[in-house]
């Protein structure tokens, strides 16, 4: 048995395979795989990332799952982006200093019945006010008689960079690779029908 591929053929069907292969293909492949990625990362971020709760004793908030959630694709004709809209991610790129909005300080918790709560909120869950101490940089309850500290007051906090709350480039080089040599595998049996 003989069978005979002619270079017309193959050149329709290297024809049908290039027209199908566009940029915005490629870019929604790409984007694809690095919004999976940075999604997975961040999953493992929010497993692994409990330090503070821990120390305190108390349950962690979901921060960093929270990030997860906000990993977004936008796909267009020519290209396409994935972002992620959390406050906390932009630790990835540069130190971020945080300062009180709507306060005179920021309140970092000091007890497990703080953690992840306003002061406010603190105080409706304890069925008590908080206050502050004269002369300290603490807001506290009394409990049974004692001072108990529930949070410092502080003017700022400064968080330091963290490159690895994102994958590294490494890694997103070999997830868009393998996105795009899939994409025109597909393409290409594809066109080949």
């Amino acid at each position: 048995m003989t069978i005979t591929v002619s270079a017309g053929s193959l050149a329709r069907w290297h024809r049908r395979w290039v027209e199908r292969i566009t940029p915005g293909l490629l870019a929604k492949a790409g984007a694809d795989a690095l919004q999976r990625l940075v999604m997975r990362h961040l999953q493992q971020v929010a497993r692994t990332r409990h330090a503070t709760a821990q120390r305190l004793g108390a349950t962690p908030t979901g921060f960093w799952a929270g990030a997860a959630q906000a990993v977004r694709l936008q796909a267009h004709a020519s290209d396409a982006e994935v972002s992620v809209t959390h406050p906390g991610i932009a630790r990835a790129l540069r130190d971020v200093v945080i300062r009180p909005r709507r306060a005179k300080a920021l309140a970092i918790p000091l007890h497990a019945k703080a953690y992840g709560l306003r002061p406010r909120e603190a105080g409706q869950r304890l069925g008590q006010a908080l206050f502050r101490p004269r002369g300290t940089r603490v807001l506290a309850v009394s409990e049974e008689g004692r001072l108990t500290p529930m949070y410092a007051l502080c003017a700022s906090v400064t968080q330091r960079r963290d490159p690895t709350l994102l994958p590294d480039a490494e890694a997103i080089d070999g997830a868009l690779a393998r996105a795009a040599l899939n994409a025109l595998d597909a393409e290409a049996q594809h066109a080949a029908q």
